[in-house]
C-alpha cells in the first residue's frame, strides 16, 4: 500500500502543485470529475474482476490512491496542455491514454495489478482513452459557457 501511496498520490501531487500554482481554475474545475470518472472505472473493473490491485485483501481501498492523484492528474494535465496549444486535441487525448496504458503495463509487468476475465492491455488503452475524451467534452461545455 506504500507504493500505491507514493506512485498514485504523493509524487503525482508534486507535479499536481505546480499544475495548482500555474493554473488553479483547471484543478478545481476538471479534477473532481476526472477523479469520480475514475473511482467509478476502478470500482467497476475490480468489483467484475477485471483486474485487482496490490494488496489485493484491500480491494478497492487499493486503488484509492490513485483515484484521488494520478489519474485526475492526468486528466488535469491534458486539459492544461490541450489549452496551452493549437495542435488537435485529440491527438493528445490519444498520447496521454496511451502513456497511461505504459505506466499500468509496469505496474502489470511489476505484478502489482493483476488482470482477470479476459481483460488485457489493449482493452486497458480504451479505458483511459474514453474517459480522457469524456473530459476533454466537458472542458469544451465549460469553455461555451465562459466557465473555463
Amino acid at each position: 500500500m506504500l507504493l500505491n501511496t507514493a506512485f498514485g498520490f504523493v509524487i503525482p501531487w508534486i507535479f499536481g502543485v505546480w499544475l495548482v500554482i500555474k493554473k488553479k481554475n483547471i484543478v478545481l474545475i476538471i479534477f473532481p470529475l476526472t477523479s469520480v470518472i475514475s473511482y467509478t472505472v476502478n470500482a467497476f473493473g475490480i468489483q467484475v474482476g477485471f483486474w485487482q490491485i496490490e494488496p489485493v485483501e484491500h480491494k478497492g481501498f487499493s486503488a484509492l490512491p490513485l483515484n484521488l492523484g494520478l489519474f485526475p492528474l492526468l486528466g488535469c494535465f491534458l486539459i492544461y496542455i490541450i489549452s496551452k496549444t493549437k495542435l488537435n486535441a485529440y491527438i493528445f487525448a490519444f498520447v496521454f491514454a496511451f502513456g497511461t496504458t505504459m505506466i499500468e503495463f509496469i505496474g502489470v509487468l511489476s505484478g502489482k495489478i493483476i488482470y482477470g476475465n479476459g481483460w488485457n492491455i489493449f482493452y486497458t488503452y480504451f479505458s483511459y482513452l474514453f474517459p480522457y475524451i469524456l473530459v476533454y467534452w466537458y472542458y469544451l461545455t465549460l469553455k461555451k459557457l465562459n466557465i473555463s
